[in-house]
């Protein structure tokens, strides 16, 4: 992955990660500013689970 790929890849994590963790009032409040169904933003996450689990699997094979 390039150096733009990798930096997006960062955002998304941290910043999903921090929705995650917040309460769920604000996890809502998130949600609802965006007009984003909870089921999309789940599948926001899985994607973003198997392109990391990916990612570093081919960072430990070489």
């Amino acid at each position: 992955m390039n150096h733009l790929g990798d930096a997006n890849l960062r955002t998304w994590t941290l910043r999903s990660t921090a929705l995650l963790a917040a309460d769920t009032q604000d996890q809502l409040a998130w949600l609802g500013e965006r007009e984003l169904e909870t089921k999309d933003f789940v599948e926001e996450v899985e994607l973003l689970c198997r392109v990391s689990g990916a990612r570093g699997a081919r960072s430990l094979r070489g």
